[in-house]
């Protein structure tokens, strides 16, 4: 619901269906995430790290007067990518974008949106307990996964978890 009462609505994409379907129907992708198992090889006690990335966009000037364009967009991976893997667009996967008008509109913002990707991620998925089971040409893996990190810059950790900002003088949630 709204601060007015109204309902917000976005669309957010499945992350485990997404996930699937990619390996199942993209042949380089799968190929790399299977040499990414043979290098770095998880299981229900040693998980993958999914790593969670946010930021708000600014299409268009970002010097012009109104900004009735920005989005806020979520992405997220996988830390045993690797650097140069994660170093690359292509492996960052899209869960959500939300216009910040939306946003503004839904208490606790942004909090709000991190918290039903997290829901879908590890609620009311399976990934770690479970885990997923990946297909692709007759070869199946079962990927478990843990929360491992985000990554944000100052306004959005600010926006996300409702701390001071990068000019606070507050510790990290985690450094308390």
């Amino acid at each position: 619901t709204t601060t007015e009462g109204g309902v917000a609505r976005f669309r957010m994409a499945n992350p485990l269906a997404l996930l699937y379907f990619v390996f199942f129907y993209c042949a380089p992708f799968a190929g790399f995430v299977e040499q990414r198992f043979a290098e770095c090889p998880q299981s229900l006690d040693n998980p993958w790290n999914i790593v969670l990335y946010c930021d708000e966009v600014h299409p268009g000037d970002q010097l012009g007067g109104k900004k009735l364009r920005k989005f806020h967009a979520i992405y997220f991976s996988f830390k045993e990518f690797g650097i140069a893997a994660l170093s690359h667009e292509s492996m960052w996967f899209t869960i959500a974008t939300v216009r910040t008008q939306v946003v503004n509109t839904i208490p606790g913002g942004m909090s709000k949106v991190f918290s039903l990707v997290m829901r879908e991620l590890f609620v009311d998925g399976p990934l770690s307990d479970l885990g997923l089971l990946l297909e692709h040409n007759g070869r199946s893996h079962r990927l478990f996964a843990k929360l491992g990190y985000f990554i944000q810059d100052g306004a959005a950790h600010k926006q996300t978890w409702h701390c001071k900002g990068e000019s606070g003088c507050k510790l990290c949630v985690l450094c308390r």
